[in-house]
């Protein structure tokens, strides 16, 4: 039996998986699809303080029986979203590489980047916005992008999110609530490091998810954050606890 689990947890996961991880002050994101029929990593920021790579990325791959990532999308140059690349490179196989919104995501369900012709003013806004759905639930990664991106997002499509990840790690030039009302969001995630110093997610960001009745989830209260899916049943699991069921 001990030489089935590994197996067991390789090729009989029925679960549609996406896992926030808790990197501190930068992002990294991984989604799996069920029977581990393929796996998107969505950033891999780096640290100043440590190696995000060898002391948690890696683990993390490593003890779920991750050895090939299908695609990473490195949704802007930014240390804390793309740091990691060259020393996740040497480690792990990376079929796939996406630096550009309009490439595609190799993967059989349905996976857009949004908003390949824009205008961008900074790096933050020329971040990768990436759009999937699975089990019914829509999910919308924000990576940095601004207010602005968000205005031209309602302007250029027609969205619904269960689940965002919130821009810029919760700061305040993102996360309009016009834009999050349209969304029509049951779910916030927030990736932001433990009294960073910049005070992600700012108290302003955090209202406004209260007032939308959005519920949030922070990585630097709650450590990592894992949702699971299954047809018409989905929970949100945190690494301090936290349980929660989603209607979808």
């Amino acid at each position: 039996m001990i030489i089935l689990i590994p197996f067991l947890e390789v090729f009989c996961n029925p679960f549609f998986q996406v896992y926030t991880l808790n990197i501190g002050q930068g992002d990294c994101s991984v989604i799996v699809e069920p029977f581990y029929k393929s796996v998107v990593m969505i950033d891999c920021g780096q640290s100043l303080y440590r190696d995000n790579v060898e002391r948690i990325i890696m683990p993390f791959l490593e003890n779920k029986n991750i050895h090939t990532i299908d695609t990473l999308i490195l949704t802007h140059d930014d240390f804390d979203h793309s740091g990691g690349y060259e020393s996740l490179k040497d480690r792990i196989e990376i079929k796939q590489v996406i630096k550009d919104s309009k490439e595609k995501v190799n993967v059989k369900y349905p996976f857009h980047l949004l908003l390949s012709e824009r205008e961008a003013k900074d790096e933050n806004d020329s971040s990768i916005i990436s759009y999937f759905t699975y089990d019914k639930l829509s999910y919308l990664f924000m990576g940095d992008a601004s207010k602005e991106i968000e205005k031209q997002l309602l302007d250029s499509y027609d969205l619904k999110a269960d689940v965002i990840k919130v821009g810029h790690h919760g700061s305040n030039t993102s996360s309009d609530s016009t834009f999050l009302d349209s969304l029509d969001c049951k779910i916030a995630l927030i990736s932001a490091g433990y009294k960073n110093k910049y005070d992600h997610p700012s108290l302003e960001t955090l209202q406004t998810l209260q007032n939308l009745y959005i519920h949030a989830f922070c990585t630097n209260n709650s450590g990592s954050i894992a949702i699971y899916s299954l047809r018409d049943f989905a929970f949100i699991v945190t690494n301090d606890g936290l349980f929660g069921i989603i209607r979808s």
